[in-house]
């Protein structure tokens, strides 16, 4: 997984619904909380959508200025599918932490994957 930096981070666990949080500071001082959640298991239901009140309730605060996002084992095609209708105006997470997107447009903003074996090797 790509890793975050923060000045504080938890967890918060609702039954089978899993958030992580990060905290940190801006250039300005001010102190935002980023909230990324899963949504398979978590914000997805049995039929693999997300409840029009979860997404009223998300986008209502994303509106507000909450910052959000999602990160899913999936590709941001099969994501973008399943969330449908959820504001994501920042970077997502996909592919079990390997790529961090911009949903808007496709692009790549980080990746982490396995070294080659011969840099392995030579460390």
């Amino acid at each position: 997984m790509i890793g975050l930096r923060s000045d504080c981070c938890g967890e918060v666990f609702t039954g089978s619904h899993f958030l992580l949080y990060l905290k940190s500071r801006g250039r300005r001082g001010i102190q935002r909380t980023l909230y990324v959640t899963d949504l398979d298991g978590t914000l997805l239901n049995t039929e693999e959508r997300i409840n029009p009140y979860s997404i009223d309730t998300i986008n209502s605060l994303v509106e507000k200025g909450m910052l959000f996002t999602y990160a899913i084992a999936r590709s941001l095609s099969s994501a973008s599918i399943v969330a449908k209708g959820l504001s994501t105006n920042i970077p997502v997470i996909v592919y079990n932490g390997t790529f961090i997107i911009n949903p808007a447009t496709g692009e790549k903003l980080a990746s982490e994957g396995f070294q080659r074996i011969k840099e392995i090797k030579k460390t």
